[in-house]
């Protein structure tokens, strides 16, 4: 059968799991309990949903592009593609992680507790709890901020949050145990070796959103 739209009813969790499954579909995201769910990739709810409807049918409203997230690790490729953000950390949340970070020609060892790495879509979420500044939905502009820094002795750290622009990728390097990739939350969860690197940028395809 052919299939046009996707229809979710939820919050932002259940557009994101649309999201990993949607390809070139776009989405509307219903938003079930706009008093507690916050609803930030969904435009309409129980009230606005037949008018909003009515105009995609029309063709009067059009969906936005929200870049998406494409994780590697030694240049493999992880099973899908992220719309919210990408968390690098120890696979115990009590535990520092060892990694060296690198963005363009700038390189540092680090010991923290992880990375938030999100684009304009997931700005306003970890990345945003963390400290970081949101920034518009559609941006493809890649942030990355280090949660908790534990500097060794003697140490000071520089490239604790910084961008990346499309095209562009981050690169993390495992440097000790524990090391884990957290893709859309638990949506992919990724344990890596030590002297294995993930890099992230910005994936080809987009996805079409109704916001």
């Amino acid at each position: 059968p052919r299939v046009d739209l996707i229809i979710t009813v939820g919050g932002d969790g259940t557009v994101i799991a649309a999201a990993h499954v949607a390809d070139k579909l776009p989405i509307l995201g219903v938003n079930s309990m706009p008093g507690v769910s916050i609803g930030h990739f969904c435009s309409a709810n129980a009230k606005t949903f037949e008018k909003i409807l009515t105009r995609i049918i029309e063709k009067k409203q059009k969906p936005k592009q929200l870049p998406l997230l494409q994780g590697t690790i030694d240049d493999r490729p992880l099973s899908m593609l992220a719309l919210n953000d990408i968390l690098f950390a120890n696979s115990s949340p009590a535990e520092s992680v060892y990694y060296s970070i690198r963005n363009g020609k700038n390189r540092e060892f680090q010991r923290g507790s992880g990375i938030w790495i999100s684009a304009g879509p997931g700005s306003t979420a970890g990345y945003c709890s963390a400290g970081g500044k949101p920034s518009a939905l559609t941006s493809a502009t890649i942030r990355y901020l280090v949660r908790e820094a534990c500097p060794l002795p003697r140490k000071k750290y520089r490239m604790l949050k910084g961008a990346v622009q499309k095209g562009k990728e981050i690169a993390i390097t495992c440097e000790g145990q524990g090391c884990t990739v957290y893709l859309d939350g638990t949506s992919l969860k990724k344990e890596m070796r030590a002297g294995q690197t993930l890099k992230v940028g910005v994936a080809e395809h987009a996805l079409s959103l109704y916001a």
